[in-house]
């Protein structure tokens, strides 16, 4: 039981750190794509909808990753 404990805990561990890690990516591939956008194609964005990108989609993401291999 306690080796369990001790395995679950680390497994837990590991995908929340690469979850803070996916996240700062995304949020970084998402501020220099909307950097290097166009004028022409910054028209169909509005900083609103990029914040959200950077934001609440990064988080879901995030959280998705630890319980992802609970899935199968």
């Amino acid at each position: 039981s306690m080796i369990q404990t001790l395995a679950v805990n680390m497994y837990f561990y590991r995908m929340y750190r690469m979850a803070v890690r996916v996240r700062t990516g995304l949020i970084s591939l998402v501020y220099k794509k909307a950097l290097s956008i166009s004028n022409a194609g910054a028209q169909h964005y509005q900083t609103g909808e990029v914040c959200n990108f950077m934001s609440v989609d990064a988080s879901r993401i995030q959280n998705l990753l630890p319980f992802l291999n609970m899935v199968w």
